[in-house]
């Protein structure tokens, strides 16, 4: 029974991150093509403040 207690609040999190990207996907292109800007622009910043962090500890 502690398995399964432990296990709940993982589970609905997960069933509820997929109804949002169903959700967005049926949204229409615009939100998808948001999603995936928002994602790129991440990774460039994470990218940018390596670089930057680098040069300060280097």
């Amino acid at each position: 029974m502690e398995f399964w207690a432990v296990m709940y609040i993982p589970i609905v999190v997960a069933m509820a991150a997929q109804q949002n990207v169903l959700a967005a996907v049926e949204g229409g292109p615009m939100v998808v093509i948001a999603g995936v800007g928002a994602v790129t622009l991440c990774f460039a910043l994470v990218a940018v403040l390596g670089r930057v962090m680098g040069r300060r500890h280097g």
